[in-house]
């Protein structure tokens, strides 16, 4: 014990110096250590682990710099103090860092502000908090605990900086983890994170108890919701919701199942009659369905018997017609013969075609052949120009040349005999010279000694300045003639590189042309070909467009014909046309004439003659009579009607009709609109035929047999003889070339229809235009297409030819290169070695001519002493030797530059000599191939002029062959019309025998048809009856030859106006059947219904006991732990939580009321701050003892409480830390006077730093 506090005191003394904030917090920490010497506490110990905080550390975070470590903290009760703005509040604040809270309720913007900055840590870019768990065993004695083996949990949280934003890591014993499971992993140890109860910051010890009875909406917490969280039966209010939801939707179809049970119910009783009657219909339809079995059998006999006649008349047409083959046998050879020439002739003539197409390909090819050969013999012209000019002017410099070498010579030997004259002069002189030196030895004799010596001094630098100068103008003379060969094969290279570098950017120009014309014409090509594609779609879709524009006309139309035809039928057709559209009457099948249609132009002619067009047309005598029943009750008029039962179908008569010339059978130009129609217009027109006029219908009804004929204007002669006609307007409008709606058109339908066909016909006319601009884009691109590719040829010929000068010109740069004896790669590196050593030399020259020029002055003054001495003539004598000594210098300088001159002319000459044989060769290979260019046109012209002959002699050829042709294609129509006669009347017995074949199929048809109809005959039974119905009897040939149809007929006819008068609903029977089946279906629906409700609701009410059980359970508890709680802490106060509406306490929620001492009743809401606090601190201490949690961290909790009552509070959580960890943070001595230990949280430097004490190790010195 003296170790450790030697150890602390040491701490707190260092601390001293620090500042007087330090100072005070360790005077505090004195005075607390001595008050806690003379407390002492024993905890009974328990062997339940249980979650405690050991220490925290913190990494640059807020306003800890650095890795600082808060803590231990004890196991029971820690108290953090510290001055303010010291950073205790962010203790706190780093455990809602690790739990995940935002930044803002941190008070920060953002995470990254979390991060420390300070002088002593600047620029920081992470901070962490890690918080160390452990699980313990507490043991006696207040410090005394065992820690659960690995139940050691260290839980933290980084965040970084970044540009991407602030990076956030959470980590459980340094293994990155996830917020997920950092909560999941502490909610399973005990920590409510859910309510947070546990974690009370500053200010919001109040906020517990003022919350309102009950939240107002559900984003809001109310005291009800609070303690609900806390008792655990918030869970159960999602699913009693969700019960009663689906509670009232399984009533409401109980109750809808319950009416729709009734209403079935209701109906099922009211059929009951009906029922009885239709049974005794079905009765009486029986008779009448075995009496249609013995008709039907009649009828199959008759149709076979019918034809068997017509397939012997097929025997007989067909002998007959292979007797008229054989007549015309012969004409049919001949009709072949010149079928086969005419063949012949044809195929000759494409064969000629083709051939005259190939010439024409082939003279467009020869004219483009030309083009070339042209272009080339051009280019051979201009290449043979230049080389002329070449060859001109290499004569004329070669002639030059030998002009200058003459002239060379012959100045060279003038100046050599002018030299060797002045040598003779000197050489005189000279001994002058030296006999005026001798006579004045005496005299000079020093003087002349040191002459001497100086001369004999200069003759190794004369020697050697010779030497120099003729090493530097042979050095010179080599540079010189390097450097001319050099610039003049350059000159001539370069401009034979310049053209071949023009040459070549043409070629580039006419690639790049070439490209661009390809380019257009492939750009060409695919727009023709997606306007082709286009308008191909077009023309799809043009025909569906007409299509749909023709149709919305035709609806209009016939929407038109309607209305026309719908008012004049009237109002009998209309009524009975309602009566079957509403299924009152289903048989009823229209109006004669709307059942067919006919061509309109013989619309005048069927109107005159079929009277019944008007007449009804119905399926059955029975609905006929169901029909005039209801005009008779509705008193709408009469009506005649037409029975497809009573009406014969068609026999042979019908289809074997073969009309008279210019006539037609009326029958046979109707379309009817069933076949089962096509029976009663027979019966209505029968053979009645129709004429252009009443010439021709007189000759055909008044022949041998007698007909009955109307003609297109309507005139009428009956098979009688009597003839009708006459009056101002025919009769129209029976028939229609359209079939059109029966029922008529209402305004509105009529209006939408003239508006879709506007609609149609806009569209078809934009469709039209854009068409019409996509044709003349493609025409245009069209007419577009040769001109390109005309250009395209034309630019590829430019090239072609730009290529053939580029290949010559390159030929030329390298004969020019050879011809020029340009400098070779060593001679330009003797160029330049030339040019440095004559630098070189120049520089040793000068240096030894500065030398000889200073000992030529030393003689000069000498000799100018022996001249002074020698007087006027041995001066003037040596003036004289010295000009002729200089005249031989300059001649001798001369004669050496004419002989370099010479030199270079005579190199000069080889050179053009060597090209002018170069270029005469090149020229007389361009007169070859001038030559040959010129003989290959001269033989592609006259192959030229023999193609267009060929195509003029083929041209006229195929007008011989077309003529012939045409005379062949006469002679064949005219054989042809012989033989159409044979067809014409192989058509017609094929006709007639087609004819008979028809008849043969519509009666195995009529056959198969009244066989599907016997099969289809049957009894009909109601449903109900006890023994199965006997089936139809078949009868035999005997028996059915006894039947008499007729006989059948009016026995049908009465049993069916006897049925007709019971007028029963049929469809009842199976109404009633359903009506019984849907009775029994939702009868069980209804039980199935009303057992699930039942069961929902029992879940509902069990749910709802449970959750008020539970509930009131908790409530209880809480209250009353509350009143003690309130009554400990204020020392004879009274605190209670309240139900708003006792009955449900979920419907109101819960009033917080308290009592303080001596004083009233009152809300929470009207209390000072300090009671407002107990009260607080009283709800949330009885919420503790309901439910436990390990630890507590609060924030000045007491700052609102006096003296004694922060000794109170103290107290409690000093005797509540038994079974839980308390951490306040606190500057009330009344409160960290009772800590096991205190961390003191102190600032240095801006940067907040920590130390913690055990108070109960402190003694007083």
């Amino acid at each position: 014990m003296d170790t450790d506090h030697a150890g602390n005191s040491s701490k707190l003394g260092g601390l001293a110096g620090a500042d007087s904030k330090e100072q005070n917090f360790y005077n505090l920490v004195s005075i607390t250590a001595i008050s806690h010497l003379t407390m002492s506490r024993t905890t009974p110990a328990t062997r339940e682990p249980r979650l405690v905080i050991s220490k925290l550390v913190l990494r640059n975070f807020k306003s800890y710099g650095g890795c600082i470590e808060i803590g231990p903290f004890h196991k029971s009760f820690t108290s953090i103090v510290g001055p303010n703005g010291s950073g205790k509040s962010n203790v706190i604040d780093a455990l809602l860092f690790v739990f995940g809270f935002k930044a803002k309720k941190m008070r920060q913007g953002k995470l990254s502000d979390l991060i420390h900055n300070s002088a002593t840590f600047p620029n920081l870019d992470s901070a962490g908090v890690e918080v160390h768990f452990q699980e313990i065993f507490d043991m006696p004695g207040p410090d005394a605990y065992e820690v659960l083996n690995d139940s050691s949990l260290i839980v933290s949280r980084t965040v970084e900086k970044s540009a991407k934003g602030d990076k956030s890591t959470y980590r459980i014993n340094g293994r990155t983890s996830t917020f997920s499971e950092v909560t999941d992993l502490l909610k399973s140890k005990g920590v409510d994170l859910d309510h947070k109860r546990f974690l009370i910051l500053q200010g919001e010890v109040e906020s517990i108890a003022l919350m309102k009875p009950k939240a107002q909406t559900e984003h809001e917490d109310g005291l009800l919701e609070y303690m609900e969280d806390i008792i655990g039966t918030s869970k159960y209010k999602e699913q009693i919701e969700s019960l009663a939801k689906e509670l009232d939707v399984v009533s409401e179809e109980r109750d809808e199942k319950l009416n729709r049970l009734k209403i079935v119910e209701k109906e099922k009783n009211a059929l009951e009659p009906k029922k009885t009657e239709a049974e005794k219909f079905i009765t009486m339809e029986n008779e009448i369905i075995s009496k249609k079995n013995q008709l039907t059998q009649v009828d199959i006999r008759d149709n076979k018997l019918e034809m068997e006649t017509n397939t012997q008349e097929i025997v007989e047409l067909s002998a007959n017609l292979e007797r008229e083959r054989e007549n015309f046998a012969s004409t049919s050879q001949l009709v072949g013969d010149l079928e086969m020439k005419f063949k012949a002739t044809s195929q000759e003539f494409e064969k000629l075609f083709k051939e005259s197409e190939h010439f024409k390909k082939e003279i467009s090819r020869n004219d483009k052949r030309e083009v070339e050969l042209r272009e080339k013999e051009k280019h051979l012209s201009v290449k043979r120009k230049k080389l002329e000019k070449s060859l001109k002017q290499d004569t004329f410099s070669k002639s030059e040349f030998k002009s200058w070498m003459q002239n060379f010579e012959k100045d060279i030997k003038t100046a050599e005999a002018e030299c060797k004259e002045l040598s003779t002069r000197l050489t005189a002189e000279e001994k002058q010279l030296e006999t005026i030196s001798e006579s004045l030895k005496g005299k000079t004799k020093v003087i002349q000694d040191e002459i001497e010596r100086k001369q004999t001094e200069l003759g190794p630098w004369v020697e050697q300045l010779n030497v120099k100068r003729a090493q530097m103008e042979v050095s010179q003379s080599e540079l010189k003639l390097l450097i001319e060969r050099a610039e003049s094969a350059e000159g001539a290279l370069n401009a034979a590189k310049k053209q071949l570098e023009e040459c070549r950017e043409t070629r580039i120009e006419k690639e790049s042309g070439i490209e661009e014309a390809q380019s257009h014409i492939s750009e060409i090509q695919t727009a023709i070909s997606q306007l082709d594609g286009k308008l191909k779609k077009y023309a799809e879709k043009e025909t569906s467009l007409k299509a749909q524009a023709t149709s919305a006309k035709e609806k209009v139309a016939e929407a038109k014909m309607s209305q026309q035809s719908s008012q004049t039928r009237g109002a009998v057709l209309g009524s009975l046309m309602k009566q079957k559209q509403q299924g009152k009457i289903p048989g009823i099948c229209g109006r004669l004439g709307d059942l067919g249609v006919i061509d309109d132009k013989y619309d005048v002619a069927v109107t005159t003659a079929c009277g019944q067009l008007d007449n009804i047309v119905v399926d059955t005598v029975e609905t006929a009579q169901r029909c005039i029943e209801f005009l008779k009750v509705q008193k709408l008029g009469r009506a005649t009607f037409l029975c497809l039962d009573k009406i014969a179908p068609l026999g042979n008569n019908a289809s074997q009709f073969q009309a008279p010339d210019q006539s037609k059978r009326l029958f046979d130009l109707i379309t009817a609109k069933e076949d089962r129609y096509r029976s009663v217009f027979y019966h209505a027109l029968r053979d009645t035929l129709v004429t252009k006029d009443i010439a021709k219908a007189n000759v055909i009804a008044y022949g041998s047999r007698r007909q009955r004929v109307v003609t297109l204007e309507g005139q009428l002669i009956d098979s009688s003889g009597t003839m009708s006609g006459g009056g101002s307007r025919p009769q129209s409008g029976g028939m229609c070339s359209k079939f059109v709606n029966r029922v008529g058109f209402t305004a509105e339908e009529m209006a939408a229809l003239e508006e879709e066909e506007r609609g149609w016909e806009a569209q078809l006319d934009e469709f039209l235009k854009k068409k019409s601009n996509y044709e003349e884009q493609r025409e245009t691109l069209l007419k577009e297409l040769p001109q390109a590719t005309l250009k395209l040829s034309k630019l590829q010929m430019d090239l072609k030819s730009a290529v053939k000068q580029i290949g010559d010109l390159e030929k030329q740069v390298q004969l020019l290169s050879q011809k020029s004896q340009a400098p070779t790669k060593e001679e330009m590196q003797r160029l330049s070695t030339l040019k440095s050593e004559v630098a070189r030399q120049e520089g040793e020259y000068d240096k030894v001519e500065v030398k000889k020029t200073r000992l030529d002055g030393d003689i000069a003054a000498l000799q100018d002493q022996i001249l002074q001495a020698g007087g006027v003539k041995l001066r003037s004598q040596k003036a004289t030797v010295d000009g002729i000594i200089q005249q031989i210098d300059g001649c001798n300088e001369h004669i050496t530059s004419l002989h370099v001159e010479k030199t270079a002319r005579e190199k000069a000459i080889a050179k053009v000599e060597s090209s002018f044989g170069k270029k005469e060769a090149e020229l007389a290979e361009i007169d070859k191939e001038e030559i040959e260019v010129q003989e290959a046109l001269n033989g592609f012209v006259k192959g030229h002029a023999e193609a267009k002959a060929r195509l003029n002699e083929l041209e006229h050829v195929l007008e011989e062959m077309e003529a012939e042709k045409s005379r062949l294609k006469m002679e064949l129509e005219s054989k042809s019309a012989i033989i159409n006669k044979f067809k014409a009347l192989e058509l017609q017995i094929r006709g007639s025998i087609a004819e008979r074949e028809q008849s043969i199929h519509q009666a195995k048809k009529a056959i198969k048809n009244l066989e599907a109809s016997l099969a289809d005959l049957k009894y009909l039974e109601t449903g109900f009856e006890e023994e199965p119905l006997e089936p139809l009897v078949e009868y035999s040939t005997e028996e059915l030859e006894m039947m008499d149809p007729a006989v059948l007929e009016h026995e049908i006819k009465q049993l069916s106006d006897k049925v007709s008068k019971l007028s029963p609903n049929l469809g009842v029977l199976t109404e009633y059947r359903q009506k019984m089946s849907v009775y029994l279906g939702r009868f069980k629906e209804l039980e199935d219904v009303t057992a699930k409700r039942d069961e929902i609701r029992t879940s509902h009410e069990s749910l709802r006991k449970r959750r008020l059980d539970e509930f009131m359970d908790g409530f209880y508890t809480i209250s009353y732990k509350l009143k003690e709680m309130y009554q400990m802490i204020t020392l004879g106060g009274n605190a209670e939580l309240e139900l708003v509406d006792s009955m449900d306490p979920f419907s109101e929620g819960i009033i917080f009321s308290v009592m303080p001492p001596k004083k009233s009743w009152k809300n929470i809401s009207n209390l000072s701050g300090g009671e407002k606090t107990l009260s607080s601190l009283a709800l949330v201490f009885a919420l503790h003892h309901y439910k436990p949690t390990p630890l507590y961290f609060m924030d000045e909790i007491d700052a609102a409480l006096d003296f004694r009552n922060v000794s109170i509070v103290a107290n409690y959580i000093k005797e509540r830390t038994k079974n839980a960890q308390f951490i306040i943070i606190s500057l009330r001595n009344n409160m960290f006077e009772l800590a096991d230990r205190l961390v003191g949280i102190y600032k240095t430097d801006n940067t907040t730093k920590s130390i913690a004490i055990n108070p109960n190790l402190i003694v007083l010195e």
